[in-house]
């Protein structure tokens, strides 16, 4: 849970402080594409190129992460298409059917 909030806590962040610095440099003449708000000459070429490097470094990270989920997806479907797999797997809750009464009681109510 702690790292869940931290993973969603510093992105909002950086992409709000990112996205408030840009607007209030350029305002109204900010576009949607923050990228194209700004040249080389407005920021000067070493802040320009981290800027554009970050961008990329972020797309690059990013992609693999998608990518790996869908391609999880695709196979567990072939699974599926092909039978090897069920939709809905109940194994794992078979096991816990086949307690009895006495199993799942709790210790000091059995009467043992």
């Amino acid at each position: 849970m702690k790292t869940s909030l931290y993973g969603l806590t510093f992105p909002l962040i950086f992409y709000f402080l990112i996205s408030f610095l840009g607007y209030s440099v350029y305002k109204t003449g900010t576009k949607a594409n923050f990228l194209l708000s700004f040249t080389a000459d407005d920021i000067g070429f070493l802040l320009y190129t981290v800027v554009y490097l970050s961008f990329i470094g972020a797309e690059v990270m990013t992609f693999p992460i998608y990518f790996f989920e869908a391609r999880n997806l695709f196979l567990f479907f072939m699974d599926i298409l092909f039978g090897k797999r069920e939709l809905f797997d109940e194994s794992p809750f078979k096991e816990d059917m086949n307690a009895t009464e006495k199993e799942m009681t709790i210790k000091p109510f059995r009467g043992d």
